[in-house]
């Protein structure tokens, strides 16, 4: 049966991605129905998803009797398994792709974080993988350093969809929204077809919490534990805001629902803290303005990592919290089953006043000692860490499933 809350979550204009992707899910029909009945209309994916399959079932034994027998390294083996899922995923979701005009249907694939650092190496895997996938609704994630962003700005402009991820800081994202439109404009002076590109900036939200919400623990104040939980939400408004900024123009437009928890903090301050991002940003719509009336897509926000690690915290809230016409919002099996059987969509203005908010609450955090753009650049060089560590998972996996096949 469809789910009504899904379909209003669609209505308001935010695509529901799942987050997980692996052979079990695309042979039994999950995902296709998933994409009927759940309104999902993108899939993201990562080595840890194939590393489980790979534990857990025996879907992949064939391919890899087939590559044990033709001297796969595991490197090799991984590429291929991980390209086939992409591939199949890709075909389920190219109707939802076609019944869009290309704005939906796209399957994420992360990069080897490996490469984060050299941009020859990271642009010639993109190329590569873009190549072997071979389907217009792919979508290739790279690491969002900044090595990353150039190579975004570069296969934009060669035509190839390309999103950055995970972030964490609005200054992190700026750069990457950037790339994107220097891209764009070098794409259409090269001659490719700008409806056929399409991009993600994948900002990752409950790590955020998780590390501002530690710091404000060690307070032990009430007013700093009436602020756990914000820093993520005022974080993603704040990307929003730059986001307007550049696609869309901030007059009249509507956004977020349910931002009750930045209300009451306007009008505090830190002392004489002013982190990068934070700041109102530069309106540069026109830009891309120009950009649109040759089919140019806008680059739009996808929010990641929205499972509430929090028990005590309703389990849908971050989906709740972030409700926005024209993002993306990327959901865990379990997140998603929570949201269509108890979940709330309640759509609201988000105006000028919101974004203050937002402001003034991450600038005030440092009244508990918390050094916000300390800690985000802590959870940009963690996150690179922990896809490193999933992709070396995957490797041992893949290499101990082709020795016993040998």
């Amino acid at each position: 049966m469809t789910s009504a809350v899904l379909q209003r979550l669609a209505r308001a204009g935010v695509a529901v991605w799942l987050d997980g992707l692996d052979r079990d899910r695309l042979t039994g029909g999950l995902l296709s129905g998933f994409v009927r009945y759940r309104q999902v209309t993108g899939v993201t994916t990562h080595p840890a998803h194939l590393t489980r399959a790979l534990a857990d079932g025996t879907a992949y034994d064939q391919d890899l009797v087939l590559l044990a027998g033709l001297r796969a390294s595991p490197e090799q083996a991984a590429r291929e398994l991980l390209v086939q899922d992409v591939r199949q995923a890709c075909d389920v979701l190219l109707p939802v792709h076609a019944a869009s005009d290309g704005l939906d249907g796209h399957v994420c694939l992360e990069l080897d974080p490996r490469l984060a650092h050299d941009t020859a190496a990271l642009l010639a895997e993109v190329r590569r993988l873009w190549r072997a996938i071979g389907r217009p609704n792919a979508l290739l994630t790279v690491p969002a350093t900044e090595q990353g962003t150039a190579v975004l700005r570069e296969a934009t402009a060669e035509g190839i969809s390309v999103g950055a991820g995970p972030l964490f800081s609005v200054r992190r994202y700026e750069r990457v929204a950037d790339a994107y439109l220097d891209g764009l404009e070098a794409a259409l002076e090269a001659g490719h077809d700008l409806t056929a590109i399409a991009s993600v900036a994948a900002l990752s939200i409950n790590r955020v919490d998780t590390a501002v919400d530690a710091l404000l623990a060690r307070s032990g104040s009430r007013e700093a534990r009436a602020m756990r939980g914000t820093a993520a939400l005022a974080g993603a408004a704040l990307a929003h805001e730059q986001y307007a900024a550049r696609f869309e123009g901030l007059e009249g437009l509507e956004g977020l629902a349910g931002l009750e928890g930045l209300a009451g903090f306007k009008g505090l301050e830190g002392p004489g803290f002013d982190a990068p991002g934070i700041d109102a940003p530069r309106f540069d719509a026109p830009r891309f303005e120009r950009l649109a009336r040759h089919g140019a897509r806008r680059q739009r926000l996808l929010w990641a990592s929205t499972a509430v690690r929090d028990k005590a915290v309703r389990d849908t809230r971050y989906v709740e919290r972030l409700i926005a016409p024209g993002t993306v919002t990327t959901l865990p099996e379990s997140t998603l089953l929570a949201m269509a059987d108890h979940g709330s969509v309640v759509r609201q203005r988000w105006t000028h006043e919101t974004y203050d908010d937002a402001r003034h609450l991450l600038r005030h955090l440092q009244s508990f000692g918390v050094d916000l753009a300390g800690v985000l650049d802590r959870l940009e060089d963690d996150g690179l860490k922990q896809s490193e560590e999933r992709l070396h998972r995957l490797l041992d996996t893949v290499a101990q499933a082709l020795e016993t096949r040998t």
